[in-house]
């Protein structure tokens, strides 16, 4: 169950990225988040195992990107948030 919603999220984040505005989307978007608010699924911690089998690749893009390919087909462009920036050595 676990990778049905990882790919939810994924097609979710895509979408979002998109930045679809017709009602269709926005229908669509609150129909996805209402099924995984009442998913009696709970968040588990990171699984090496599961996220081999999901996802078939990572890319870097830049110093602040990543493109993420799941095994489906779906492309996810996530931007990494630093925290704290390291210091330049």
């Amino acid at each position: 169950m676990s990778a049905a919603i990882l790919g939810l999220l994924a097609r979710k984040t895509e979408l979002e990225q998109e930045g679809r505005t017709d009602p269709e989307y926005d229908r669509r978007v609150v129909s996805i988040t209402g099924a995984l608010e009442e998913s009696d699924v709970y968040a588990v911690p990171f699984d090496d195992v599961i996220v081999r089998q999901v996802i078939s690749n990572i890319k870097v893009l830049d110093r602040e990107r990543v493109s993420i390919r799941f095994r489906d087909g779906t492309e996810v462009e996530q931007v990494i948030e630093y925290s704290q920036r390291r210091a330049s050595a």
